[in-house]
């Protein structure tokens, strides 16, 4: 199994979305203030005296625990430290589970002052351009936030095409583009701010409309568009963005949401954005990993997603690539990966060749119908004793109508597996190859049984980790009722 290379801790606090739109790259890991050698981060808010106020820092997906500090009778605490905190965002966590945002980068001595209820709103901020920075831009969101619920209700109130509508429609562009020049404006009077470069790399590629020749909307242009441009304003550099919400946020939503849910399309995804993290070995190491942690065989929910595993780890998890583990580790995904390849979606199925009850050699390629079910289970098995009456359903079913079915027993004896046919009344082809004579193991991966695998007249594997009820549906789409 893949190792998750970051020490596991309880997740405290939400994590800041991300926005909209964005111009051009900012590159490079300049700061906006001189260096500090140690840390002083003075912090007050009034209302809140006593208890312990604790920093958490962000790393990738994962938050954690940077500092503590006891909370005066005044409000005031603070976070010191003689060395420097790794720069980020972070949050302080009051003890009633309030929380406000804290930009770290080279300076780290400053002071933020704050009352409650309103945190964001009664922010003062001393020398920590940083910070100043975040909150202005804080509270003009807030603002603005407001304008676009006006707008989103009148653009629910009007029916589509009304001059409501579009009087709407048009004032929420222009709110959009107010917000586009308002960040816009961070990168031109504080290009070397750290707080510009996450605000920009935190935005989305504005939607453009293109059209067909008929003057409708081109959604694969524009979705296409729109991915194209998705990592355009992120600098994969900057280690620094690694410990801010924006490079998981935006991994997450460029390879679950505006790719197509499928392996090829995944892989091309995978593979771009992950050649854009070599631009630092931290940012790589991080990338690569996520990927490739969520398309793990068992724990993907993409039919086929263990493609994208597979070949991530066949691409990135070389000897020569992959510092952050050693040869061992990386000789064992390898040889999972190697093992995946051959019973991929889209791959041709392999055959078969092995004993039936009555001692003849029974062959998959033999079985002529346009669609076969290769079901490996195990009798013992509760998940199997589950599915087998289904998968038998679905061949009484559809029998006649171009569909067999091709069952090896794993990891059982001759009587019991032929005491369970005789009990459910199993029809279909069953073999037994106890001596792994066929080496159906090496053709067909099993994680967990039982494994379905769907194959096409010309063998072609086009549906893999399906249920039953996953293949009764797809055998009405492909032979009817």
């Amino acid at each position: 199994m893949l190792k998750h290379f970051i020490v596991s801790i309880a997740i405290l606090t939400t994590l800041i979305a991300c926005g909209n739109s964005a111009p051009a790259p900012i590159t490079g890991n300049l700061s906006a203030e001189p260096a500090t050698k140690n840390a002083q981060l003075q912090l007050s808010v009034a209302g809140i005296n006593s208890g312990t106020a604790k920093l958490i820092g962000v790393f990738g997906d994962q938050n954690f625990i940077a500092d503590s500090a006891a909370i005066k009778p005044d409000g005031s605490f603070t976070f010191e430290r003689d060395s420097v905190y790794p720069a980020g965002l972070y949050f302080a966590l009051l003890p009633n589970n309030t929380s406000f945002q804290i930009i770290i980068d080279a300076n780290q001595q400053f002071s933020m002052k704050t009352k409650t209820p309103d945190l964001v709103q009664n922010m003062e901020i001393t020398n920590s351009i940083d910070n100043t920075l975040l909150y202005e831009s804080l509270r003009y969101q807030a603002e603005i936030d407001k304008k676009f619920e006006g707008i989103k209700r009148r653009l629910d109130a009007a029916q589509p095409n009304s001059p409501e509508f579009k009087a709407a429609k048009t004032d929420q562009d222009k709110l959009l583009d107010e917000r586009m020049a308002y960040i816009e404006g961070f990168r031109k009077s504080h290009p070397t701010a750290f707080f510009t470069k996450f605000k920009i790399a935190g935005q989305n590629p504005k939607l453009e409309e293109p059209k067909k020749p008929d003057g409708t909307l081109d959604t694969v242009m524009q979705t296409y568009l729109y991915r194209a441009k998705f990592w355009n304003d992120v600098d994969f550099s900057d280690v620094r963005l690694l410990r801010t919400p924006v490079i998981h946020n935006k991994l997450k939503r460029y390879i679950t949401e505006i790719t197509p849910q499928i392996p090829d399309s995944i892989v091309r995804s995978a593979f771009t954005v992950t050649d854009l993290s070599k631009a630092n070995k931290e940012m790589f190491k991080f990338v690569a990993n996520w990927i490739a942690l969520q398309f793990q065989p068992t724990k993907t929910k993409v039919m086929g997603g263990e493609a994208v595993y597979a070949m991530m780890i066949d691409k990135y998890f070389t000897f020569d690539q992959a510092f952050w583990s050693d040869s061992t580790e990386i000789k064992g995904l390898r040889k999972q990966a190697a093992e995946l390849m051959p019973s991929l979606l889209g791959k041709i199925g392999q055959d078969v060749r092995a004993k039936d009850p009555t001692g003849q050699y029974r062959s998959l390629y033999d079985l002529k119908a346009p669609y076969v079910l290769v079901y490996i289970y195990n009798p013992d098995c509760e998940h199997c004793q589950k599915e087998t009456p289904v998968v038998k359903r679905a061949w009484e079913k559809y029998k006649n109508k171009g569909f067999d079915v091709y069952a090896i027993v794993t990891e059982s004896d001759e009587a019991k597996w032929k005491a369970y046919i005789a009990k459910e009344n199993l029809a279909f082809t069953n073999v037994f190859d106890p001596t792994y004579e066929s080496k159906y193991y090496l053709k067909y991966h099993i994680d967990i049984t039982p494994e379905l695998y769907l194959l096409d007249k010309d063998h072609k594997i086009i549906a893999k980790n399906i249920s039953g009820q996953q293949l009764e549906e797809l055998l009405q789409i492909k032979l009817g009722q």
